[in-house]
C-alpha cells in the first residue's frame, strides 16, 4: 500500500466526516483487494527522486575441479533498472456556502468515499498499464523497458525462446482451446533460459497453482472459468504425466478485469520470489486541507476541500515471470 496517512494541515480545520470516509473506504478497498495484485510487484524502498536498482544474472555452472589445477573462477554480471518517483494526487472539494447551508447532504461524503477507493486502486491501474503496454498519460507518462532493453512482452527471440514471451492464441475459444493456450504459455516458461543457458524455471516453479491469469471477462468469462473447473481437470491429479503433475496443487488463479482491452490472456507466475513488476515507495499518503484560514485560493473563491497525495514509482523487473497469449 502507499503508506501511512500523515496530517500536515496548518489550520487543523480538516472536515472530520470527509476524512473519516476517505480513510474508511481506502482501508476497506485495500483489505478487500485480492492479494494477486500485490504479488505482481517487487516492493523496494526509495530515498531519492530517481533510484537505480541492481539485480544479478545467473551464477556460473558447477564444473569439475581437475586435480592439480587452480580453482575455476568465473564472474556474473549485474543488471540495472532505473525508476523515477512520480507524484500522485486526488482532491475532494466543495463550496464554502454549501457547507454552511448543508446543501451537499450526503454527496460530499459519497465523493470522499469514492475517493478513498479510487486511491487504493492506483497500483492495480498501473499494473494493468504495464502488463498491457497501454498509453495513459494520467498514469505513467511513458512505458519503461525491462533490463534487456525491450518491454515486458516481446515476440522477438528472448531468453532462449524464438518467440520470446508471447505465444499466439486461439481467440476467445472454447474451454479446451483456452486450456491448450494456457498450457502452451507454461511450455514457453519451461523453455526459458538463464544467462548460462540453463533452465530458468524448475518444474516445481511452474505448477498451475502458482499462476495468475488476467483477462477481460467480456464474451469469455464462462469459457475461461470452465477451462479450469474441477470437473475439467484430470480425475487423478496425482497420476503420472506432465499435465497431472502440474495440476497436483490446484488450478491457476483467475483475475477478470475490464481494465484489459481485447482478448489477450496474460499468464503470470506469482509463486516464486521473483516478480514481473517493481514498485518503489518514496513517501506515503499526505493529507492537506484548503480553507480560508490557510489558503488564498479559498479566501478568493470560497472553494474549500481536502486533498491527498503521495510519491511512488513503477517499472518492469523480471519479464520471464509473464507470458502473453496474443489473441
Amino acid at each position: 500500500m502507499a503508506g501511512p496517512i500523515v496530517q500536515v494541515s496548518d489550520s487543523g480545520a480538516l472536515r472530520p466526516a470527509v476524512i473519516a470516509e476517505f480513510n474508511r473506504s481506502f482501508d476497506a478497498r485495500m483489505s478487500a483487494r485480492r492479494p494477486e495484485i500485490a504479488a505482481l510487484f517487487l516492493e523496494v524502498p526509495s530515498s531519492r527522486n530517481k533510484e537505480t536498482h541492481v539485480g544479478f544474472e545467473s551464477l556460473p555452472k558447477v564444473v569439475r575441479w581437475k586435480r592439480g589445477q587452480p580453482r575455476s573462477r568465473q564472474t556474473f554480471n549485474e543488471f540495472f533498472v532505473e525508476i523515477a518517483n512520480l507524484s500522485w494526487n486526488l482532491w475532494v472539494g466543495w463550496h464554502e456556502e454549501d457547507e454552511e447551508d448543508e446543501q451537499t447532504g450526503g454527496k460530499m461524503l459519497q465523493r470522499a468515499r469514492t475517493g478513498g477507493s479510487r486511491y487504493a486502486q492506483l497500483d492495480e491501474r498501473v499494473a494493468i498499464q504495464l502488463l498491457t503496454a497501454a498509453t495513459d498519460t494520467d498514469l505513467l507518462p511513458s512505458l519503461p523497458n525491462a533490463y534487456d532493453g525491450v518491454g515486458l512482452f516481446s515476440a522477438a527471440s528472448r531468453f532462449g525462446v524464438a518467440g520470446g514471451n508471447v505465444v499466439p492464441g486461439s481467440g476467445i475459444g472454447s474451454p479446451n482451446a483456452i486450456r491448450s493456450d494456457f498450457i502452451e504459455a507454461i511450455a514457453v516458461m519451461h523453455q526459458m533460459q538463464d544467462t548460462e543457458d540453463e533452465p530458468f524455471w524448475t518444474p516445481e516453479d511452474l505448477v498451475y497453482s502458482n499462476m495468475l491469469i488476467l483477462f477481460n471477462p467480456k464474451d469469455k468469462l464462462e469459457n475461461v472459468m470452465d477451462a479450469f473447473k474441477a470437473d475439467m481437470l484430470p480425475s487423478n491429479p496425482l497420476g503420472s504425466g506432465p499435465l497431472t503433475n502440474l495440476l497436483a496443487k490446484g488450478p491457476p488463479a483467475l483475475y477478470p478485469t475490464q481494465r484489459i482491452s481485447g482478448d489477450d490472456l496474460l499468464v503470470v507466475n506469482i509463486g516464486s520470489d521473483l516478480r514481473p513488476l517493481v514498485k518503489q515507495n518514496r513517501r506515503g499518503l499526505r493529507m492537506l486541507d484548503q480553507r480560508p484560514e490557510n489558503s488564498d485560493v479559498a479566501r478568493d473563491t470560497k472553494e474549500i476541500g481536502v486533498g491527498w497525495d503521495d510519491r511512488r514509482g513503477f517499472g518492469i523487473w523480471e519479464p520471464r515471470c509473464a507470458v502473453q497469449i496474443d489473441n
